[in-house]
């Protein structure tokens, strides 16, 4: 319906698109920072979004709704494959977040393929982060990595909740960074959860795939043992929990060489693990009972299995030292994809309605509920400001702040942090959990150690920051 060829800064906002061939996609020549947002891509006969070669860089495709597609069916088809390509690079620098994907192909005889999103080989340096991706026909994600690209090019997928697929829900052969995704199966079949193998189009062994800190449920861990896992790859701190089947299963006899690529892994299933037996994969002891809730909140118990042992990985990057929730990892890590809060037992943020089987109306419940998720994000911010009073004060003081909803507050997409700063700008308190835990209203705050004096209170929220200074008489 749209084609987009040789352009530079276009964005494509808000529209509606359906019974046409494709969506969007590209064409004819480079194209560089073009945005696609607010877009509603549905009931047509392809493919949703196709950024094919050529040139295409700094792509920020947001907030966009796609479903029910057809023929071969992806909501995003990203690049072309290598014989396609005549030596154009794939996509590079490109942003896919908080889009909502869905039946793609799913229906029978609707479509031939139906990934969620496909990144092709070659694709570099891109971010798929915040999707709710359900119900598709192939993987909800393929990702086949960078073609020999360096470990800082490599692709980046996080944060993204990816529910129920005809195939493996995800599936990835190198060159990738997968971590903090909620990744979740029908109870009652057994299916791949996530697929980690060589790339069977080219038969080039995986390499640079770092998988970690991933909840991985009803499903099981397929991991080929024609890969490379001594090359910076790693298999760490992810929790599998399957109802039925196994937890994970090796497809051979995984070399003694590539044994330190495992590490923190908590396995549930009957067996919990086949084919191998090698270190890094703990049995779990708990089951489904580690989680507040088996069937839709796969946050940590306070007694879980799951605290403090997994693998402290600060080192792959400042993204990862976060949870899927935002929450700061610190030293100690949890093993899956939520860190357990010491200041709250409850899962602050996205908690899953049933997901058992079919299309779903509504996803997501909680603080950000779906209908919060494709309403209330990205639209134009209210202007934050901060009212303390009493100020100044003595014992203790009300803060508020105009302009913050809880769903700009429980944003995923966006960083958070309030703190107390010294006239020198030094950080002397951080009130960012409490304030998660108290919602938008805002907090009653003591200050136990602070002497008096004036200080400074800073929000931040993305790329906005409100402050306001304060008296400790």
């Amino acid at each position: 319906v749209i084609t987009i060829g040789g352009c530079s800064y276009v964005e494509i906002i808000g529209l509606e698109i359906t019974q046409g061939r494709t969506g969007i996609e590209t064409h004819y020549g480079d194209n560089d920072h073009i945005t696609i947002k607010d877009c509603h891509i549905h009931h047509f006969g392809n493919v949703g979004i196709r950024i094919a070669s050529g040139k295409q860089t700094y792509f920020k495709c947001i907030h966009n709704h796609i479903h029910h597609t057809g023929v071969h069916g992806e909501g995003f088809y990203i690049g072309d494959n290598p014989g396609d390509t005549k030596g154009i690079p794939n996509p590079e620098h490109c942003e896919f977040v908080n889009n909502w994907i869905h039946n793609t192909c799913y229906i029978k005889n609707s479509g031939n393929q139906g990934d969620g999103i496909e990144l092709k080989s070659g694709c570099r340096s891109n971010i798929i982060r915040n999707n709710v991706i359900h119900d598709t026909k192939y993987p909800c994600l393929t990702l086949w990595g960078t073609a020999g690209g360096t470990l800082e090019q490599n692709n980046q997928v996080y944060d993204n909740v990816l529910i129920h697929s005809l195939d493996a829900v995800v599936q990835v052969t190198g060159e990738t960074d997968i971590f903090n995704n909620i990744i979740i199966g029908s109870r009652d079949t057994v299916r791949k959860g996530l697929s980690i193998e060589e790339n069977l189009v080219s038969g080039t062994r995986l390499r640079l795939a770092r998988v970690f800190n991933n909840t991985i449920i009803n499903l099981y861990a397929r991991i080929s043992n024609k890969v490379n896992l001594s090359d910076s790859s790693i298999f760490m701190n992810n929790a599998i929990y399957a109802a039925k089947g196994e937890g994970v299963r090796f497809m051979g006899r995984i070399d003694t060489t590539a044994y330190s690529s495992f590490a923190g892994n908590i396995s549930y299933g009957t067996p919990w693990v086949t084919g191998d037996t090698i270190p890094g994969f703990i049995r779990s002891t708990q089951g489904f009972s580690a989680f507040l809730d088996s069937l839709t909140n796969f946050y940590p118990r306070v007694n879980s299995e799951l605290k403090g042992r997994g693998v402290n990985l600060s080192y792959v990057g400042a993204n990862a030292q976060r949870d899927f929730n935002g929450f700061e990892r610190g030293q100690v890590w949890d093993v899956g994809a939520y860190q357990f809060n010491p200041l709250s037992a409850v899962n602050t943020g996205w908690i899953l309605k049933d997901y058992n089987g079919g299309f779903m109306d509504t996803l997501l419940t909680g603080p950000i509920s779906i209908e919060a998720f494709f309403s209330s994000f990205d639209k134009a911010d209210e202007p934050l400001s901060i009212t303390v009073s009493p100020n100044p004060f003595k014992n203790n003081t009300s803060i508020s702040f105009k302009g913050l909803s809880d769903a700009k507050l429980y944003n995923p997409t966006k960083a958070i942090f309030l703190g107390v700063y010294n006239i020198r700008g030094q950080l002397v308190e951080n009130l960012t959990q409490r304030l998660l835990i108290s919602g938008s209203s805002g907090i009653v705050w003591k200050p136990y150690k602070l002497r008096q004096n004036h200080y400074f209170i800073k929000l931040t929220i993305g790329n906005q920051a409100v402050s306001k200074q304060i008296t400790i008489d």
